[in-house]
């Protein structure tokens, strides 16, 4: 288990030093402490790789970086789902699975 040691503070005025109680946070193996929470780094979007570190609204956090589902070859409409083509929309080889070509315009 991954432990932080929060709270700790001195009185630096005064010429005594005064402790505040020690607390310990204590987080499951594959969570870190972040502020005093416990966070998956891995998938949090909010501490994505490290603490404070935000994917932008339209990411997912993948694997600890920010990725765009709709269009990461690495990650094509979910973390982790790896695309050899291109990948549009969260879709793999979205024009070949819709029929081909590309070229679906008015004539």
């Amino acid at each position: 288990m991954r432990s932080s040691q929060i709270g700790r503070t001195s009185a630096a005025a005064s010429p005594r030093v005064k402790w505040r109680r020690l607390q310990v946070f204590q987080c499951p193996n594959n969570q870190t402490v972040c502020g005093s929470l416990c966070v998956d780094q891995a998938t949090d979007i909010n501490n994505c790789g490290a603490c404070g570190s935000f994917c932008d609204v339209s990411l997912a956090c993948c694997g600890g970086s920010c990725a765009n589902l709709d269009s990461s070859n690495d990650h094509c409409g979910a973390c982790g789902a790896r695309c050899p083509g291109q990948c549009t929309l969260g879709i793999c080889n979205y024009g070949a699975a819709a029929g081909g070509g590309g070229g679906g315009g008015a004539r």
